[in-house]
């Protein structure tokens, strides 16, 4: 199933990925979270991406901002944050 992933990952395109290749070894950042490496969103693939648009992933940059469970996970918090407020 990695293999796969791999082979429609679109993250070694990126502009906003080039920024740290090629000492950046890790893609799929839809999956694995967030860049040790990336800091600066330049531009984004991710909507354009094969595999996310296979699994339905709705969000982008995953590189800096974490895999799609990350941010969904986030903006809840968020929203009851302001439910509280």
């Amino acid at each position: 199933m990695l293999e796969k992933r791999e082979k429609q990952c679109l993250c070694r395109q990126c502009p906003t990925y080039k920024e740290c290749s090629p000492g950046e070894e890790s893609f799929v950042f839809c999956t694995i979270g967030r860049s040790d490496c990336i800091t600066r969103e330049i531009e984004c693939l991710c909507s354009t991406c094969p595999f996310a648009a296979e699994f339905g992933l709705k969000n982008k940059f995953y590189c800096t901002r974490g895999a799609e469970k990350q941010q969904l996970l986030l903006e809840t918090i968020q929203v009851r944050k302001e439910w509280i407020e």
